[in-house]
């Protein structure tokens, strides 16, 4: 029976991932909370990728072997879009840096994904952002960081599905964090 039971993991363990590389799709879904402190203050919003390789979301290890995983869309444009569609929920207008009193700066300082196989697998992710709010007329400024982590365990190794869902659940709080703090809300409602 023991023999068996090694077999089996032996076999697991050298056949659930077999590819060279992996494409995910980012998914954001918008904040649910709705709120007028903007009360149509127009911001012009910025983002920056300062990783880098912009190109990779993450990595698998098999052994020796390196997965990389990227995606068919583009990071900033996904996070650009979410978080302007949850800055209008909260009242504020999106504009251009010369119509607008406020700017809102997202500066992607880390983006780590990597998963592990192992008979417990692992995967975590990383995701850092600067955020700095400027008040043009009064050269008041506002920043902040923001980080946060997930860690998971799996059996032997996560499907990409895995990847996917935790890859986009720790962009979804990290992104979503923008709109909920609410020193950074009254710092561009003003």
């Amino acid at each position: 029976m023991k023999k068996l039971t090694a077999l089996c993991l032996l076999f697991f363990t050298f056949s659930c991932v077999s590819y060279d590389n992996a494409v995910i799709g980012l998914n954001f879904s918008q904040q649910g909370e709705y709120s007028r402190i903007g009360n149509g203050q127009r911001i012009a919003v910025f983002f920056s990728d300062t990783r880098k390789n912009k190109d990779i979301i993450g990595s698998k290890k098999l052994g020796d072997h390196l997965i990389t995983i990227n995606s068919n869309q583009n990071l900033i444009d996904v996070a650009k879009s979410k978080v302007a569609g949850d800055l209008m929920q909260h009242g504020f207008a999106i504009g251009c840096f010369r119509s607008s009193n406020k700017s809102l700066e997202i500066k992607v300082v880390e983006f780590a994904y990597e998963a592990k196989r192992g008979l417990v697998g692992k995967s975590n992710v990383n995701v850092a952002l600067e955020i700095i709010a400027k008040d043009k007329k009064s050269g008041k400024k506002y920043r902040t960081k923001q980080n946060i982590s997930l860690d998971k365990n799996h059996f032997i190794m996560p499907l990409i599905e895995t990847d996917q869902e935790t890859i986009n659940l720790a962009l979804q709080e990290s992104f979503g964090s923008v709109a909920k703090d609410q020193k950074l809300l009254d710092f561009l409602s003003k």
